[in-house]
């Protein structure tokens, strides 16, 4: 049997681990900074979209440290 289950992330905070820089919001909005794709990082978040297996690619992603523990 296969479970059905709903996965939602919600994310309070996006920081930029290159630190390459970021333009500021053109309309004077200080609360927050647009974020740029390049193609590359575009192509990327399609491909793990499409992953069969996502929920175990994130898991593994965000907690390989506690893997089988």
């Amino acid at each position: 049997d296969k479970c059905m289950f709903l996965l939602y992330i919600e994310a309070n905070s996006v920081s930029n681990s290159k630190g390459q820089k970021t333009k500021t919001s053109e309309d004077g909005c200080k609360h927050g900074v647009l974020m740029e794709f390049s193609l590359k990082d575009l192509y990327a978040i399609q491909e793990i979209q499409a992953e069969e297996n996502l929920f175990k690619l994130i898991v593994n992603s965000l907690c390989p440290v506690i893997f089988g523990h």
